[in-house]
């Protein structure tokens, strides 16, 4: 996996983390939103290739794009019960 890749993911978690600015999460899930829907895409090309080694490289990013996107969920459904 590449390190930058990595160290973007990791970055990126750290910030939904800290974040109390509902704007920045906001901003944060879209980004993640668009990641998943183009690296979906890219997956099914992949596939529909025969590129399986490149698609398996693919599922490991959208595991860690996953990961962001639940994170998210939590901090909103912290947020909610928090308000509440």
């Amino acid at each position: 996996m590449d390190s930058d890749f990595l160290d973007e993911i990791f970055e990126k978690r750290d910030r939904v983390q800290e974040t109390e600015d509902k704007e920045e999460l906001e901003k944060l899930k879209v980004e993640n939103d668009t990641n998943l829907k183009e690296s979906y895409t890219e997956l099914a090309k992949l596939l529909s290739k025969g590129e399986f080694d490149e698609a398996a490289d693919l599922l490991e990013k959208l595991k860690y794009f996953h990961s962001i996107e639940n994170a998210i969920a939590e901090r909103e459904d912290k947020e909610k019960h928090s308000v509440a």
